[in-house]
């Protein structure tokens, strides 16, 4: 079930501002560990683990790496397509503005109206969404003073008052429970949720207005700037602007002594030292190809495969280390090699498996060595 929001302001005229506000049917939460600080590093972390339970289809799956409720989240939308959605508005005469997940909306609604679960220090929170047609979704949330700590996720069985019932006495009466229930069962749900003694509130809609300070959007999947990066650019180009006009005035000053200073004239009997040549061991430093050195390890860009240690020295063999994910990327890597000149003789000297990763060593016979 999408839920399509227009801008009240702009009414149904065309081009109307629309947010699509995605069910907890189609998603996929996943709280990522604090130690994967990069965005990149918590996307390819969430690929691995959807590929793993969902198979080759997820990789297909909109990703939304978001920060909320003092954790790191990613949002999977199951068959989901920003383009295609915004082709739908298009049909519609709208504008798509948003596309959203409701459930950080409805626990920020929760959380702004039960103090007692914002503050305590083992929480949990219930978010119920029901559809048309007999079908519910529950998202159990476990936090510590609003920061959110895990997410999982039931589709509910009709008569499905019975399995909410079930899941919530499976969870424990311990921690600060409350819930927040959303559809067009809101009313069922809620009384089945208060004559089980759990703080529950709801309604047919959410309010357009709720909404928490760091939205996730499928529309801009990647994290923005924050107000404290844009102000550490602020300031970082402050400086920049201050020493370029400290630079400006020292090369002026430097400028101004050079044009008063005195040129100093070499006599016409002067005579330039002759330059001894080189020996023959500097020379042939000079003339060895460096280039084609380098190009080794830069030709072979082979994904999956990453360089660590590339050693030469004229007159010897080269020598590249590196690790890789497949015995197959070595060989690439290899016949590559073999295909550029002056290397001859090129062998995969080693081969060893630590852990996850291959760790590799090729060798070539460099130029000017004998066979």
């Amino acid at each position: 079930m999408l839920e399509w929001l227009r801008n009240r302001r702009q009414g149904r005229r065309s081009g109307a501002a629309t947010v699509l506000r995605l069910p907890a049917s189609q998603l996929t939460d996943l709280v990522c560990p604090e130690s994967l600080t990069p965005a990149t590093a918590r996307r390819a972390w969430a690929q691995r683990v959807l590929a793993h339970y969902h198979g080759d289809a997820a990789a297909a799956w909109p990703l939304l790496v978001w920060s909320g409720f003092g954790a790191q989240v990613v949002t999977a939308w199951r068959g989901g397509n920003a383009a295609h959605s915004t082709q739908l508005a298009q049909g519609r005469s709208e504008r798509l503005v948003r596309i959203e997940p409701t459930w950080p909306l409805l626990l920020q609604a929760l959380l702004a109206s039960r103090s007692a679960l914002r503050r305590a220090e083992s929480g949990r929170a219930l978010l119920l969404e029901t559809g048309d047609q007999g079908t519910a979704v529950l998202t159990q949330l476990t936090l510590c003073k609003g920061r959110l700590q895990t997410l999982q996720r039931r589709r509910l069985e009709a008569p499905w008052t019975e399995h909410l019932l079930a899941q919530h006495r499976e969870a424990g009466a311990g921690p600060v429970v409350a819930a927040w229930v959303l559809g067009t069962g809101a009313a069922a749900a809620l009384q089945t949720l208060l004559a089980a003694g759990v703080d529950a509130q709801g309604q047919d809609s959410l309010p357009a207005a709720v909404r928490p300070a760091h939205a996730p959007d499928f529309t801009r999947p990647d994290p923005r700037p924050g107000a404290l990066a844009w102000a550490a650019l602020a300031v970082g180009g402050l400086m920049l602007a201050g020493t370029s006009w400290a630079a400006a005035q020292a090369w002026q000053q430097r400028a101004a002594a050079m044009a008063v200073a005195t040129p100093a004239v070499l006599p016409a009997t002067a005579r330039l030292a002759p330059v001894d040549s080189p020996s023959p061991t500097v020379a042939l430093r000079l003339n060895h190809p460096w280039r084609e050195v380098f190009l080794a390890a830069e030709r072979p860009a082979i994904a999956g495969l990453n360089w660590l240690v590339l050693e030469h020295q004229a007159g010897a063999d080269l020598r590249l280390q590196g690790v890789a994910r497949a015995p197959e990327l070595v060989q690439r890597a290899a016949t590559a090699l073999r295909m550029q000149a002056p290397w001859r003789h090129v062998l995969v000297a080693r081969l060893d498996s630590e852990g996850e990763q291959l760790v590799f060593e090729l060798t070539a016979r460099g130029p000017g060595l004998a066979p």
